[in-house]
């Protein structure tokens, strides 16, 4: 059998068609809950994408919406992490003379 320039290209083809499709996957990006903020302290609304965050009258995905927070705005960490029945971490906050609950994946260390 020889080889012939045909073959050299038809494995040359394959492979970069292969790199393609592979560098076309999306990655998630996983954010880690900031679960180590200071009681007592502050923190960050952050990573967000620049919209507001909702601040909960309570740890949970279903509590009632008080207020929306924006990102960049400081809060006052009251209390947590505390961990809801879904896993979710949550803290308790002062944004600006109100008290809810934001959920840590949209919080940083102030």
């Amino acid at each position: 059998m020889f080889i012939t320039a045909q073959r050299p290209a038809r494995w040359l083809l394959t492979a970069l068609v292969g790199l393609l499709c592979l560098a076309s996957l999306r990655v998630p990006v996983i954010t880690l809950a900031e679960t180590d903020l200071e009681i007592g302290g502050t923190a960050v609304v952050a990573y967000a994408d620049g919209d507001d965050v909702w601040l909960r009258s309570a740890p949970s995905y279903d509590a009632a919406v008080m207020n929306m927070v924006g990102e960049g705005t400081t809060v006052a960490v009251l209390e947590g992490p505390i961990e809801a029945d879904d896993g979710s971490l949550w803290y308790g906050v002062d944004a600006g003379g109100t008290q809810g609950y934001i959920v840590s994946d949209f919080l940083a260390a102030g």
